[in-house]
């Protein structure tokens, strides 16, 4: 009898778990990808606090809806890989252009998924982002301390920053996002909210698509700057991934054996 009893406790853990850990995975490489990105243009620490803020907004920025998510990581793939084909010797293949290309496309698309889809959690993705935005800003101050403590080495201070930042900044979004969302959700039009989650995801899994090319072949990224971030992101983007994925596991079993409600929005 109490086996019974516990087995549904054990599959709604099981699955928050996972659900978590794709929440940590997303969390990690966005920060690790804004920070090396950042690097250059703001210096250490200050691309480490951009990416604080960056990571938790463009996490958000995914849930605004998952199937317009998911729509757009598909053009998106399609769109890389003949980039990456038949644009690696033209002499235009720079970093910023891997982001804006896939980020445009993106926006246009989810302008139209808004206009047509007016009744989609898309148009709540506006208090959603700010949630996201507010939860970062909440996580500076635990950033900062574990720069302060760990900040000599990148392939150390990454892990301990995700490990800590990814689920508490998860933690404070799904705990006031319903706030945001009662009072914030018609700061854009469907079409405006469509707009921006289109815009984020599209850059963000075009970069996910490059590095992961560049990782399995590093010719086809060419020379220069982009080959260089690459190489900056794989060096210490194993490490967070774990580190991420492991603490938003475990965060999402205790939420299962606490029995908190499941985040619907």
């Amino acid at each position: 009898m109490t086996t019974s009893k516990q087995c549904p406790v054990l599959n709604d853990a099981g699955l928050r778990g996972l659900v978590w850990v794709f929440i940590g995975l997303v969390y990690a490489f966005i920060f690790v990808s804004v920070a090396e990105s950042t690097r250059d243009l703001l210096g250490s620490p200050l691309n480490f606090l951009f990416a604080t803020v960056a990571a938790s907004t463009l996490t958000a920025l995914f849930y605004g809806s998952m199937r317009l998510a998911v729509i757009i990581a598909n053009v998106v793939l399609v769109t890389t890989l003949l980039f990456l084909m038949f644009g690696k010797d033209s002499g235009l293949f720079t970093l910023p252009l891997l982001i804006l290309v896939p980020a445009a496309l993106g926006m246009l698309i989810g302008a139209g998924y808004g206009w047509r889809d007016r009744g989609s959690r898309v148009c709540c993705a506006d208090a959603k982002i700010v949630a996201g935005l507010f939860a970062g800003c909440v996580t500076l101050l635990p950033s900062l301390l574990v720069l302060a403590v760990f900040g000599g080495s990148d392939r150390v201070v990454y892990p301990w920053l995700v490990m800590l930042l990814a689920p508490m900044a998860g933690s404070i979004y799904v705990t006031s996002a319903c706030w945001f969302v009662r009072r914030l959700h018609k700061l854009l039009p469907p079409i405006g909210d469509g707009a921006l989650v289109g815009l984020g995801v599209g850059a963000i899994t075009g970069l996910l698509f490059v590095v992961i090319a560049g990782t399995f072949e590093p010719d086809v990224t060419g020379h220069g700057r982009p080959l260089l971030f690459i190489e900056n992101v794989y060096r210490v983007l194993d490490a967070a991934l774990i580190g991420a994925a492991a603490s938003c596991f475990a965060l999402g079993i205790a939420r299962a054996f606490m029995r908190v409600d499941w985040y619907r929005l």
